[in-house]
């Protein structure tokens, strides 16, 4: 599976709150209401028996998540949970691309909602949110804008 076109979709449409022409914009506790429940808390042991923590979504089809290829790449083990503590067995490794950063792997879980992707670019200045896991600190979320919009080796960056 190519990846390399899905990071701009994949950037466009998390927590994006911009919304759609002639839509209201979705505050962030919308926003968290609606994508939280897609994203998984990764806790990842490499092969120096180093443990730390990263986040995956539930993109695409049932039982596919993204996340970045740095947290997987050297993992020997990987236990994953919902923000509602539910635990997701890893199948495995379903593609990367290490240039770009991103992987997508196999879980066991098919009966959660995926996150929607937005096919829209999104303007510079608009606001954007992230639920991931920084230090630690699984299922919290952050905003920004959107400070940048530009395509390097024909893949457009946020």
């Amino acid at each position: 599976m190519r990846i390399a076109g899905f990071k701009s979709l994949l950037l466009a449409g998390l927590g994006f709150a911009g919304g759609m022409p002639g839509q209201a914009a979705l505050s962030p506790e919308e926003i968290y209401e609606k994508t939280s429940p897609s994203v998984l808390t990764l806790e990842v042991e490499n092969s120096n028996h180093e443990r730390f923590v990263g986040a995956a979504c539930l993109v695409l089809r049932p039982g596919l998540a993204v996340t970045a290829w740095h947290v997987v790449h050297d993992a020997q083990k990987i236990e994953a949970w919902f923000s509602d503590h539910r635990r997701a067995k890893i199948v495995g490794l379903v593609a990367k691309d290490e240039k770009l950063d991103l992987a997508l792997i196999e879980i066991e879980a098919n009966d959660r909602p995926r996150t929607v992707l937005a096919t829209n670019t999104p303007r510079i200045g608009a606001k954007a949110f992230v639920i991931g896991a920084p230090k630690g600190m699984d299922f919290s979320i952050a905003d920004g804008l959107i400070s940048l919009v530009r395509e390097l080796e024909g893949v457009r960056q946020y």
